[in-house]
């Protein structure tokens, strides 16, 4: 087989849902939710925190009962609350998450809980019907033909080596530091390269593009979509961030959800046409 027919035909994505929308009809909210089609391959990418992202596809004409698999990034609710709603238009698709992300999780004051819990928020009964259907794995996997979940990600980007400021309850009951480590993220090998969807990168976004790398050995990264947790940044790490991005030569840049305006603008104002600004209903397409 030549690799020109290893390679997919068609990569698109569409906003479901994300903290901004301007077309009238639409709904935005605080999350993520990303419909991503590869060729014949239909992946829902997080579900948001409520049925905003299946409203809007909805509002498109979108069909979710014909979604082939769900992929949970991380255990967060703004990631995770449409879930319940998935499951009652889609009957069959699995979905993929890292076992710990069940676990009840905080934002975190002075070392102290602060407020209710930001973890998942499915029902007791809710959670007893989708045990079925839930696929938990921690190691990479290969869920169609060129598509790859990341597995956890290694740490080893010494300027993204931060507090995450969220505590876990940890299964002796304690309240530790949450590093977050069941985020994972989708990376797609196309004819150019590789494409990375990610949810919050709570590991650090290089952090996750070199972990896309070890996966597909001698290939480049074409493009970047989703939310790079860098709101609340200071400087120094934002323009650590752009100046990888630069010396990666990344063609495409879709900064989402928690990249935050600030990085945002400073990413534009550098890397100019190379980021493009994305809002609910919006989409990307490659050929």
């Amino acid at each position: 087989m030549t690799r020109k027919k290893e390679m997919i035909e068609l990569l698109k994505v569409k906003i479901l849902a994300e903290n901004h929308a301007y077309r009238k009809g639409l709904l935005a909210e605080h999350g993520l939710s990303m419909l991503i089609e590869v060729d014949d391959f239909t992946i829902l990418f997080d579900t948001g925190q409520t049925s905003v992202f299946a409203y809007n596809a909805r509002q498109d004409g979108i069909d979710l009962s014909t979604v082939d698999a769900v992929v949970l990034s991380h255990g967060h609710y703004d990631h995770t609350g449409g879930v319940p709603m998935f499951c009652e238009l889609n009957t069959a698709a699995p979905i993929y998450v890292h076992p710990q992300a069940f676990q009840e999780r905080f934002n975190s004051s002075d070392g102290k809980p602060s407020g209710s819990n930001i973890g998942i928020h499915w029902s007791p009964d809710q959670m007893d019907k989708l045990k079925g259907r839930i696929k938990t794995q921690q190691k990479p996997l290969q869920i169609h033909k060129n598509v790859m979940l990341s597995g956890e990600v290694a740490r080893t980007v010494h300027f993204e080596d931060v507090s995450q400021n969220f505590l876990l309850r940890s299964s002796d009951n304690d309240l530790i530091e949450d590093r977050v480590v069941d985020e994972q993220f989708l990376a797609v090998k196309g004819s150019k390269g590789i494409y990375i969807f990610v949810g919050c990168s709570h590991p650090g976004i290089i952090n996750c593009i070199k972990h896309a790398l070890s996966l597909f050995p001698g290939e480049r990264v074409v493009a970047l979509v989703g939310g790079m947790h860098l709101k609340n940044a200071e400087d120094a790490r934002i323009q650590a961030t752009i100046q990888h991005f630069v010396e990666l030569g990344i063609e495409q840049i879709a900064p989402l959800h928690c990249t935050g305006f600030t990085a945002t603008c400073k990413m534009k104002r550098i890397l100019k046409d190379r980021v493009i600004l994305l809002v609910c209903g919006d989409e990307y397409l490659e050929q």
